[in-house]
C-alpha cells in the first residue's frame, strides 16, 4: 500500500488576499505578545489580571477563531504570570486569615475590657457603699459623741418636772428649777477648785494675772511644730495631775442638753454694770442703726449694777432689756463664787433667755445688720459661729493630757484647710520625724488653727449646752489654769479660747470664719510711747461661707494640675479679701469709747497733740457711712440732747464735753467724712447705666428714674419668679452645705 501525501495547493487568483491575512495574523500576534508582557510588568491584582485574559482571548478569538487560555500548552511568558499570580494569591489570603485572628482577637480583647470595666465598676460602687457606710456611720457616732463621756458615768445631772412647771418657766426672773440645776452645777465646780495654780500666773494686776511672756505668733509661714509648742510654758506634773481627774469629774456632770426648756426665742446678749452699761448703750444703738431689730439682754453681773433710768426707761426703748445674774442663778448659788473679767461671758450666755444667742462685747459695733445669720442654713447646719483672730494656736500639749484627748502622728489638715488631700502637705521624711516638721495643730486630734477672737459668739443653746457648761468651767479656772493652758501667753490670753476648746472636746461643730480679721485706726498710746491701732474689722459669715464653697471647687481644680504645689496662703488665705467680704462688726477695743477719757487723754490727737486725727480710719466706704461719725451723733444726742443718766458718768464734767468737745469734733469728722467718701467713691465707682447698658448722667437721669419705677415693679413681680428657682437651688445647696459640714465635722471628729 503506498502512501499518499496531499498535493501542495494551487495558486489561484485568491492567493494576495491570504498572505495579507497572514500578516493581519503576525501583527496581532505582535500586539499580543506586547500585551502581556505589559500585564506581567504592571499588573498584580486578580481583577487586572482576568481582565485582561479576557481582553487577549476576546482578541485572539476574533484574529485565530480559537482561544489561546484554552490550550493545554501555554506560552512561557504567560506560565511566569500564573506563578506570580498564585504567589500573590496566596500571600493575600494569609493576610486575610491574619485579619480574621487579629479581630477575634480584637473581639476577646474587647470582651475582656468591657468585663473589666464592669468589675472596676462594681468594684467602686462596692467602695462607694463602704465610704457611705463609714460616713453614715461617722453621722452616728457624732450624734451620739455628746453621751459617749456621760454613759460611763450616768449621773450627769437631770432634773424632774411637770408640764405645768415647765410652761411656767421664766430664767430672767428666777426660776426655781433653773436655780435647781445650777445649785448643783456650781456646786461641782467648787468641788474641783484647782489646788495647784500655774506659777506663772500668780500675780495679779487690777485683777487679772499678769503675764509675763505674751508670744505674738501670727505669720502661717511658722512651723510651730509639738516639740516648738511645747518650749513656750512649761507645765508640771503636779499641775497636770491636778486638773485631770478633776476635769473628768466635771465633764461627767455635764448634760448633753438643758434639763429643763429654760431657753426660747433669738436675741443679742452684751455684759454691762458700770461704765460697760453705757459701751453696751452704744452697741445696741449701733445695731439699730444697721436695721437689726432682734431683742437684746444685757447681762449685769451684780444687784448693785441694776440703774433703774437706764433698765427701765432707757432700753425699753431700744427693744433692750437688764438680766441680773444673781437673779438668773440665785443669790445663795453666787455668793462666795468670786468672777471677773472675762468670766463673765461664759455665764452671761448661759443666764440669757435666748435660745440662740448671739454673744456681743459691749465695744463690738455692728456696721452691718447681723440679723439674717440667725436664719441662714450656716447656721442651722452648724449651730454655732465664731469669729478668728490674728494669732497662731498655741494651745499647750498637756491641755490634751488633762482632757483626755489622744493626738495622732500625722496631720489631717493644713491649718483651717480640712478639704485638701494632706498627703500634699508635708513629705515622707517630715512625717517620718513629725514632733519636729509637722506642725502641732495639724495633727488629728488637735483644734485647728486660727485662734478665736471672742467679740462675737453665736450659739444655738439645745446643741451645745454642753459646750457652754463646759467652758464656764474652763473659766472658772481660767487665769491660772485652763487659760495658760489653752494660749501659753499668746496674745489675748483669756476666755476666747474656751468655747472652741470645749466644743471640739464634745465633738460639736462650729464654723469659724476664714476670713481674716483687719486692723483698723489709731490712736497714740502713751503706755506704748507710739501710735497703736483701735479697732478690729469682723467680716459676714456668710459671705464668708459662699466664698468658702467657691474656693474649694477651685482648689479641686487645681490640684489636678501636673505643675500644682500647694502654698497654704494662695489656697486659704488669699481668696478672702475686704473686697469680696463686707466688714460686720467694728470691735473698738483700745481704747474704749469713754468720751471723758478721750477727751482728758487727746486721743483725738496725734502724739504731737496738735493734728486731729480720726480714730477709726478712714476705710469706712466698705460700710456705706462714716461708723465713728455716727457713734460721736449718738453720744451727743443720748449725753447732750436727751441728757440720759449714766452712774458712771459726773454731771459736772457734761458741760465740757457737751458745749465745746463733742460739737468740735462732729464738725472735723463730717468735713473729713465727706473728703473721704469722695475719695472712697472716685476709686470705687458706682456707674448708673439704663437699660441697654449706657452710663446715664445730665437731664436723662430724672426720665431714668422715672423708667427704674416702672422697672421695680417688674422686677418686684420677677422675684416670685426667683424666689421659686432659689427654692430650688437651695435643695441643691443643702448638697453642697452637707458636704461641707461633714468635711469640717470629720476634722472634729478625728481626736475620736
Amino acid at each position: 500500500m503506498s502512501l499518499r501525501f496531499p498535493s501542495p495547493p494551487r495558486r489561484t487568483s485568491g492567493s494576495n488576499g491570504l498572505r495579507k491575512k497572514s500578516k493581519l495574523q503576525i501583527f496581532l500576534a505582535l500586539i499580543f505578545i506586547f500585551l502581556l508582557f505589559h500585564f506581567i510588568v504592571t499588573f498584580s491584582s486578580d481583577s487586572s489580571l482576568e481582565t485582561y485574559k479576557t481582553i487577549l482571548n476576546d482578541a485572539s478569538v476574533s484574529v485565530t477563531g480559537h482561544s489561546p487560555l484554552s490550550s493545554n500548552k501555554s506560552p512561557s511568558s504567560s506560565e511566569f504570570n500564573e506563578t506570580e499570580y498564585s504567589q500573590l494569591k496566596s500571600e493575600l489570603d494569609d493576610a486575610k486569615e491574619q485579619a480574621s485572628v487579629l479581630h477575634d482577637m480584637n473581639d476577646k480583647l474587647g470582651k475582656a475590657v468591657t468585663e473589666t470595666e464592669k468589675e472596676m465598676e462594681a468594684k467602686i460602687a462596692k467602695l462607694q457603699k463602704e465610704h457611705d457606710e463609714l460616713v453614715n456611720e461617722r453621722k452616728n457616732f457624732l450624734k451620739s459623741s455628746s453621751e459617749s463621756h456621760r454613759t460611763k458615768a450616768k449621773d450627769y445631772i437631770k432634773l424632774e418636772y411637770t408640764e405645768e412647771e415647765a410652761s411656767k418657766i421664766d430664767i430672767s426672773s428666777g426660776d426655781p428649777l433653773f436655780h435647781n440645776f445650777f445649785t448643783q452645777f456650781l456646786q461641782v465646780l467648787k468641788e474641783n477648785r484647782m489646788s495647784v495654780p500655774h506659777p506663772d500666773r500668780a500675780f495679779y494686776e487690777n485683777g487679772k494675772p499678769v503675764i509675763w511672756s505674751i508670744h505674738l505668733l501670727e505669720s502661717p509661714q511658722y512651723l510651730m511644730s509639738e516639740d516648738e509648742i511645747s518650749e513656750l510654758m512649761r507645765f508640771g506634773d503636779d499641775f497636770i495631775n491636778d486638773l485631770t481627774p478633776k476635769h473628768k469629774a466635771v465633764v461627767e456632770k455635764i448634760p448633753p442638753t438643758p434639763p429643763a426648756p429654760f431657753y426660747k426665742g433669738s436675741g443679742y446678749t452684751i455684759v454691762g454694770g458700770g461704765i460697760y452699761s453705757w459701751y453696751s448703750f452704744l452697741a445696741i444703738k449701733q445695731l439699730r442703726n444697721v436695721g437689726s431689730v432682734l431683742p437684746v439682754e444685757v447681762l449685769l453681773p451684780e444687784e448693785k449694777d441694776y440703774e433703774s433710768y437706764y433698765c427701765d426707761t432707757l432700753l425699753p426703748k431700744l427693744n433692750a432689756k437688764c438680766i441680773v445674774m444673781s437673779r438668773v442663778f440665785g443669790k445663795e448659788n453666787v455668793e462666795g463664787f468670786k468672777l471677773g473679767g472675762y468670766q463673765f461671758k461664759s455665764f452671761a450666755l448661759l443666764a440669757s433667755s435666748f435660745e440662740n444667742t448671739f454673744l456681743m462685747d459691749s465695744d463690738s459695733f455692728a456696721v452691718k445688720n447681723p440679723d439674717p445669720i440667725f436664719e441662714s442654713t450656716l447656721y442651722q447646719n452648724f449651730g454655732m459661729i465664731t469669729w478668728p483672730d490674728f494669732w497662731r494656736r498655741t494651745t499647750a500639749p498637756a491641755y490634751y493630757k488633762v482632757a483626755g484627748i489622744q493626738i495622732g502622728d500625722k496631720p489631717i489638715r493644713r491649718m483651717n484647710d480640712m478639704f485638701t488631700d494632706p498627703s500634699l502637705f508635708y513629705n515622707s521624711e517630715e512625717l517620718k520625724d513629725y514632733k519636729s516638721k509637722v506642725a502641732y495643730h495639724d495633727r488629728a486630734g488637735t483644734i485647728p488653727d486660727w485662734t478665736s477672737e471672742s467679740g462675737e459668739l453665736l450659739v444655738r443653746k439645745s446643741t451645745h449646752f454642753d459646750v457652754l457648761l463646759l467652758s464656764a468651767y474652763y473659766n472658772t479656772d481660767g487665769p491660772q489654769g485652763y487659760h495658760p493652758l489653752l494660749s501659753q501667753g499668746g496674745a489675748g490670753e483669756g476666755d476666747k479660747e474656751t468655747f472652741v476648746a470645749a466644743a471640739h472636746y464634745y465633738g460639736k461643730p462650729y464654723y469659724q470664719l476664714y476670713k481674716a480679721p483687719d486692723r483698723l485706726g489709731e490712736y497714740y498710746k502713751k503706755s506704748l510711747g507710739k501710735m497703736a491701732d483701735t479697732t478690729i474689722i469682723q467680716y459676714d459669715p456668710l459671705m464668708d461661707y459662699e466664698i468658702l464653697k467657691n474656693n474649694i471647687a477651685r482648689m479641686e481644680k487645681d490640684v489636678k494640675n501636673d505643675d500644682f504645689q500647694y502654698i497654704y496662703e494662695y489656697a486659704y488665705r488669699f481668696p478672702w479679701d475686704k473686697d469680696n467680704v463686707d466688714p460686720m462688726f467694728y470691735h473698738i477695743h483700745d481704747p474704749k469709747l469713754n468720751p471723758f477719757f478721750i477727751m482728758d487723754e487727746e486721743v483725738c490727737f496725734d502724739q504731737d497733740h496738735k493734728t486731729e486725727i480720726r480714730n477709726l480710719g478712714d476705710e469706712f466706704g466698705y460700710v456705706g457711712f462714716d461708723v465713728e461719725l455716727k457713734i460721736y451723733e449718738d453720744m451727743k444726742h443720748s449725753l447732750c440732747v436727751e441728757k440720759d443718766k449714766f452712774s458712771c458718768f459726773k454731771e459736772e464734767r457734761m458741760g465740757k464735753f457737751c458745749n465745746q468737745f463733742v460739737d468740735q469734733r462732729i464738725e472735723f469728722l463730717k468735713k473729713d467724712s465727706d473728703e473721704i467718701l469722695k475719695k472712697f467713691n472716685e476709686d470705687h465707682p458706682v456707674v448708673v447705666v439704663n437699660g441697654n447698658g449706657e452710663p446715664v448722667d445730665g437731664d436723662d437721669k430724672k426720665k431714668e428714674d422715672e423708667e427704674r419705677k416702672e422697672d421695680d415693679q417688674k422686677e418686684n413681680e420677677e422675684k416670685k419668679e426667683d424666689d421659686k428657682k432659689e427654692e430650688k437651688e437651695e435643695e441643691k445647696d443643702k448638697v453642697d452645705d452637707e458636704e461641707i459640714f461633714d468635711k469640717i465635722q470629720e476634722d472634729v471628729d478625728s481626736k475620736f
